[in-house]
């Protein structure tokens, strides 16, 4: 999703509708940054064979954290756009913690 938030940003912000907002295009990418950074750590650490299930349970932090954001501007972005961010944030949140918790350490 990282690279995804980095590489088209444009394509972000217009989904969510906030593309005439100021700094929303900095907010996607910071966003892309976070969850790139996170994705690295993860990847590190399966292949070292320690700690992953700490980086899995930052990224599900984080994305719940994402949702709760998004449900809380629900009325700056509008029902549909929040929604449409909430359900991916959320969703992935609670695949985060799913997996962190089947993961052994």
């Amino acid at each position: 999703m990282g690279v995804v938030l980095l590489a088209v940003p444009g394509w972000t912000v217009r989904t969510l509708g906030v593309e005439s907002r100021p700094g929303s295009r900095l907010l996607v990418r910071t966003t892309g940054v976070r969850d790139l950074a996170i994705g690295v750590g993860t990847l590190r650490a399966l292949t070292r064979g320690r700690g992953a299930r700490t980086w899995v349970q930052a990224g599900a932090a984080c994305d719940a954290v994402d949702a709760v954001v998004l449900v809380g501007a629900s009325g700056e972005l509008g029902v549909g756009p929040a929604l449409a961010g909430v359900t991916v944030a959320g969703g992935a949140a609670v695949i985060g913690a799913k997996i962190a918790a089947d993961l052994d350490e």
